[in-house]
């Protein structure tokens, strides 16, 4: 018998059992899974999150089998030109640290397509890309070696060949990693002395800044702060030499990690930033509770006043994200006629849950819709440049998160208008 999710019993990074109850999203479909129209739901798993009394670890209350979240796994990192740049803005990052050349090994965790690895132009280093879903087959790069599995030593070993790594990425995956100290043991035994790991994930600190709940996921279980992570990594002999913030997906966090000590000034602040936040606190994520049920009251009156003044909305973009918006907040295709969505491998499956038909962009600006719902908002800018005509046409956009907004066009500029 598959076991579909189990409830955890101690806390991922110290082992503590003192954990408390912070928040509820309710039971849930898995929030990455897109069905055809005649497909039952996939399982159903409580969305709750818990905080750990000792290290202050933010976390899922449960772990869904990750068998079924990424054998079929829909998330491409290079359909969207705002994460190709983003992407290609990391590895010149690196490339500003670390001195690559000919003979070198880069693996990067959690490659999906290889959007990452083919912005690597060093001629003659060696690309590994790592990932256990069915993303990794869209790379058709030769020169690119594929390991299809999660990131274990019996996966890697044979292919390292007793080298070591001088850059290991982990781009947005490394909180969905069950097992924390087992995966930074695995970093330790390839990264070379004088290697350097980057990890980049969403930030706990913007999550509870900008209300950002459709940041909660089945497949992300847990939610770090720069604190938590450098006492999950200090008993490994690594230490975070270096961190920064940036605003893809909501908010992320940057963490430069090596074997030796040695941090900036970026680290000691954020540090101190962390505790005026509060994000070592119950009390903040019990508040940060408060607010999201505050922002789905105003995102579902808003469009019941839609609804009722005859007018039609359609979501912008079908994502595991924007699942758990619509999930959470009731939206079906009762009330969403339909996703426009840039991945042709979607075309003609249906959100889970709510049963909301994903097709072309094309095919839903030609419905006209009076307004869209902008699901992956954290991508607005660019969706703004690429629905020009539809804003010339008087189309709206909707934005749920941080603040709810409508933006039109109004005499020849784009207007955000805040909804109270």
């Amino acid at each position: 018998m598959t076991i579909n999710y189990t409830k955890i019993d101690n806390c991922r990074v110290c082992s503590s059992n003192h954990m408390d109850d912070i928040l509820s999203l309710g039971i849930q479909p898995l929030t990455g899974v897109f069905i055809k129209p005649d497909q039952q739901d996939p399982i159903e798993a409580p969305l709750d999150m818990v905080i750990c009394n000792e290290c202050k670890l933010v976390q899922l209350a449960h772990t869904v089998n990750s068998n079924l979240m990424y054998e079929n796994y829909w998330y491409r990192s290079g359909i969207n030109q705002t994460m190709r740049d983003h992407l290609a803005g990391i590895v010149g990052d690196i490339n500003s640290r670390v001195n690559l050349q000919a003979g070198d090994l880069f693996i990067d965790i959690g490659c999906n397509d290889g959007t990452l690895l083919a912005a690597l132009d060093v001629e003659g280093l060696i690309k590994i890309g790592v990932d256990p879903s069915d993303a990794i087959h869209s790379i058709k790069d030769p020169d690119i070696i594929k390991i299809n599995s999660p990131f274990t030593n019996d996966a890697v070993e044979n292919k390292l060949q007793g080298r070591k790594a001088h850059v290991i990425s982990s781009i947005s995956m490394f909180y969905d990693i069950q097992e924390p100290h087992k995966f930074v043991e695995t970093i330790v035994d390839f990264l070379d002395e004088n290697g350097m790991w980057v990890v980049e994930m969403n930030y706990t600190g913007d999550m509870i800044k900008n209300c950002g709940y459709d940041m909660i996921s089945h497949e992300h279980l847990i939610y770090y702060t720069m604190s938590v992570f450098e006492e999950l990594i200090a008993p490994h002999g690594l230490f975070i030499n270096d961190v920064s913030l940036n605003s893809i997906n909501g908010g992320s966090i940057r963490i430069y990690v090596g074997p030796k000590p040695g941090e900036t000034e970026n680290v000691v602040s954020l540090r101190e930033q962390e505790k005026e936040q509060g994000l070592d606190k119950k009390e903040t994520y019990l508040q940060f509770a408060l607010q999201i049920e505050v922002s789905k009251k105003k995102l579902k009156k808003k469009i019941k006043q839609i609804i009722d003044a005859g007018e039609r909305i359609a979501a912008y973009g079908a994502s595991t994200r924007g699942n758990t918006i619509l999930l959470y907040c009731g939206l079906d295709h009762n009330v969403i006629l339909g996703a426009a969505e840039r991945n042709p491998l979607k075309y003609g499956l249906v959100t889970a849950g709510t049963r909301i038909p994903i097709k072309s962009e094309d095919e839903i600006r030609a419905a006209n819709p009076e307004y869209f719902l902008i699901l992956p908002y954290t991508f607005l800018n660019e969706f703004i440049e690429r629905e020009s005509e539809y804003f010339e046409n008087g189309g709206r956009f909707l934005v749920p998160i941080p603040d709810l907004e409508i933006i039109y066009k109004k005499d020849g500029k784009i207007i955000h208008e805040l909804v109270n």
